[in-house]
Formats: structure tokens, C-alpha cells, sequence
């Protein structure tokens, strides 16, 4: 009865006998040794290290011991530290005949510690994570903020958040970072993009990169997919990241891969509200708001800046007759060739219909001609391809309407400047192109 209950709270129970010679052994597996394997067995068998005192010392001590580390070998040929705590059998006149101890695997039980440990050290990184995130307002700062959290947590060198969802193994490049933190080290993130396809989907990679520095790389997980993936190093030839770093990049990535992919859900809901859905130009409103802040600036650096206006001819009657398709089609085409026309800076936007507005900075009337010319001889042509028409029966008109610095002109009094310009084109000469020129002159 005193082994059952012993055994609640110890890895082993044993008795001993004059000649240090085991004669009970509990549980029935004891350091991987069967108990059998023990039973009338000297103790030197299960001693690995005696500190200078022999199996009998510890096993058929003379006076009680408590708390006696000793080291015992395993069955695996592993040895493990046992805190023993030994009493001596004797008898009724004082003779020694034998001892009863019990001992405790601390190997086992410093190891549950280490995990526990480990785990209230994730917990608290992840609730400083958090409390770093709703110090945010934004998603887009939060996800900031959590990647910090996560490189001070980590003792990392730099950490950077990487966009996968959508984005191929070809076409991977800088542009991929969502967020980046620390020591901005080129060559690494590149090798972490260059890894993405070898993460495994459960936990994180550890790698090193070519100039030494550790690698830790981990999916971010939602319901199904993984919109980003973590990266975090350190210094060239520092410590590598150990289990408990991944474990705890392993938890972060699901918090972290639900942020982004929040993120991503309202880059498009703006990109919807300020993009036309068919072309993916700027809509009116939102082409009307760039145009203004570009005006501001060039304000400042007493440069022009100069609008187009350009409406497609004929485009009604062609949808009529030949179908929507065939109509969103030639705004495609339209679009296309406009990108390029133009340069990557410059604005293009669909103010409705078959109406299309551009702005240049830094452009004046003269050099924007020049497009307007190729636009006026290069659309009839792509759109009687397309559309299986006569070259010419679908022409662009364009109104160029530029304003200098000094003049108190925003950007809705140039598009209404060009408006008027076009009502006159259309009239009197379809498929040209025109300055528009201030009231005052």
C-alpha cells in the first residue's frame, strides 16, 4: 500500500536487501528496465556515477538520506538524474538488514518545467503582441507593430512579413514585402522569398543564409490558405533559432496570417472604391483627388502640369450594334494602349462611359501634343483590328488642358476647362485633338 501511494508522486519505489541487492522494484518499467530485469540485482547495475560513494552508500546507507542526487542509467543507454530519498532497515536490536527509498526522474520533470516555461513565454510574447496591435489604429500599422513585437521576442536582427497569396514564384521580388522591420539585409529577404515554396505547411523552416545569418520562415494560416509568411534573422553566425522560437512563430503566424489577410480585404474594397471595376484605372472621384495633391506639389515647385480629355467616337453606336462584349473589348484595348502611351507615373482614369482623362506632371501643352498625336493615329487602327471595322470609323478626340504655376485653377476647373473644349470637338472636328485654352485668353 505505501508503494501504490508512493508511486502517485515518484518514478520508482525500492527496497533493498543486506547485500544492496534490489528485492522490490515499483513501477513495473523503471528507467526503461523492466522490473524484473532489477529484482535480486546489485545496485552497481543501475548506478552510472557514484560522486565517490559506492552503490551501497546510496542503496544501504547507514543513516537516512534526503534530496541525494545521483545518476542512474537507463535502459537506453541514456542516464537520468534521480533525486533519491533512502531510509535503513533495521532491526529490533539495531542491526542494518536492508533499505526502502524512493526517487524522482528530475530529467523528466525539468523537462515538464522547460516546457511550461516555454509555454507562459509564448503566452506573454503573444499578449505583448497584442497589446502592441491594439495600441494601433490602422490594420496596416497594426500588422507593423506585430512585426516588431515579434523581432524584440525573438532576438532577431530583422523581420519582414512576405505577401504569398496570388503572387508566383517568378514574379516574387522586394515588391512582396508587406512589412518590413529591423536591419534591412537584401540578400536575406531574397533567400526568404526563394524559400516560400520549401516551408512546410505545419511548421516553420530553419535555414541559413550564404553570409551565415539563421533563417526562421513560417506560414501565416487562416481557414485554408496563407496570405503571407513570416521571416526573421539574426546576425551572421549568431545563435540559430531553437524549437521554442519556432514554436512561438508557429503561434503568432495564425494572429499575424488573420491580420493580413483583413488587410488585403480592405486594400480591395479601396481599390473598388477608387478604381474603375472594368479597367482598373482611377475612377472620376478618385482621379479628381490624385490630381488635386499633384497640383499642390507642383505649387510648390512652380512646375506645370497637364490634363487630357479623351472620348472615344462612334463607341454608343458600336455597342448597339455589336453587343457589350465587343464594346468592353475596345475599353480594354482603349486602356492598354494608354498605358502605353503614357508614362508609369503619370494618372489615367475612366471618367464614365467611353471617357477617358490622363494627367502628366511637369508637362506642358507642347510635349503632351506629341501623345495626343499618337493616340489620334494609333487608336482607329488597334480598334479596326479588333472590331473587324473600317479603319477610321472608331477615332479618339483629346482636349489638352494644362495649368501653370501661379494659376488659381484646381483640378475640377481643368477637367470642366477640357469638358468644354470637347463639346466643341465633337461638333465640329471628331478624331483631333485640342488645346483648351483659359477663359481669359
Amino acid at each position: 500500500r505505501w508503494a501504490e501511494l508512493l508511486l502517485h508522486t515518484a518514478d520508482m519505489v525500492f527496497e533493498t536487501d543486506a547485500s544492496a541487492r534490489f528485492t522490490f522494484v515499483a513501477p513495473e518499467v523503471v528507467l526503461g528496465w523492466p522490473k524484473t530485469a532489477l529484482i535480486h540485482q546489485p545496485a552497481d547495475k543501475l548506478l552510472a556515477a557514484t560522486d565517490g560513494n559506492a552503490a551501497g552508500d546510496i542503496f544501504f546507507p547507514p543513516a537516512e538520506l534526503r534530496r541525494r542526487r545521483v545518476w542512474l542509467k537507463c535502459a537506453n543507454s541514456s542516464v537520468a538524474c534521480v533525486l533519491i530519498h533512502v531510509a535503513p532497515l533495521k532491526t529490533a536490536n539495531g542491526e542494518l538488514v536492508g533499505a526502502r527509498g524512493f526517487g524522482i526522474n528530475l530529467v523528466e520533470d525539468e523537462a515538464a518545467s522547460a516546457r511550461m516555461a516555454a509555454e507562459l513565454r509564448r503566452n506573454d510574447v503573444l499578449e505583448y503582441i497584442l497589446a502592441s496591435v491594439r495600441e494601433r489604429i490602422s490594420l496596416s500599422h497594426m500588422l507593423q507593430a506585430a512585426v516588431e513585437a515579434l523581432a524584440k521576442a525573438l532576438d532577431a536582427e530583422g523581420a519582414a512579413m512576405i505577401a504569398t497569396h496570388g503572387v508566383s514564384r517568378t514574379a516574387r521580388s522586394q515588391a512582396g514585402l508587406r512589412h518590413l522591420v529591423g536591419t534591412r539585409a537584401e540578400p536575406v529577404v531574397k533567400e526568404g522569398l526563394g524559400l516560400l515554396d520549401s516551408i512546410p505547411n505545419t511548421a516553420p523552416l530553419a535555414a541559413v543564409a550564404k553570409d551565415g545569418r539563421p533563417l526562421l520562415l513560417a506560414l501565416c494560416p487562416t481557414g485554408g490558405a496563407a496570405p503571407a509568411a513570416l521571416l526573421a534573422w539574426r546576425a551572421p553566425y549568431a545563435a540559430p533559432f531553437d524549437a521554442d522560437d519556432q514554436a512561438l512563430l508557429f503561434a503568432t503566424g495564425p494572429i499575424l496570417g488573420m491580420l493580413e489577410e483583413l488587410d488585403a480585404a480592405r486594400r480591395k474594397i479601396n481599390r473598388q472604391a477608387r478604381n474603375d471595376s472594368l479597367t482598373g484605372v482611377f475612377n472620376r472621384d478618385a482621379f479628381l483627388e490624385e490630381v488635386g495633391r499633384r497640383i499642390e506639389r507642383l505649387e510648390r515647385e512652380r512646375l506645370p502640369g497637364t490634363m487630357l480629355l479623351m472620348d472615344i467616337d462612334h463607341f454608343r453606336t458600336l455597342v448597339a450594334r455589336r453587343g457589350e462584349t465587343v464594346g468592353n473589348d475596345v475599353l480594354h484595348a482603349v486602356v492598354a494602349l494608354l498605358r502605353a502611351v503614357f508614362r508609369p507615373t503619370d494618372l489615367l482614369a475612366r471618367l464614365e462611359g467611353d471617357v477617358f482623362a490622363a494627367w502628366l506632371d511637369g508637362a506642358d501643352e507642347l510635349a503632351v501634343a506629341e501623345r495626343a498625336e499618337t493616340l489620334r493615329r494609333q487608336i482607329p487602327q488597334v480598334l479596326a483590328e479588333l472590331c473587324d471595322t473600317e479603319n477610321g470609323e472608331i477615332t479618339l478626340s483629346t482636349t489638352i488642358a494644362t495649368r501653370w504655376p501661379g494659376v488659381c485653377e484646381d483640378g475640377a476647373a481643368l477637367l470642366s476647362r477640357a469638358e468644354s473644349t470637347m463639346a466643341e470637338l465633337k461638333r465640329t472636328a471628331r478624331g483631333q485633338w485640342r488645346v483648351s485654352r483659359p477663359a481669359k485668353d
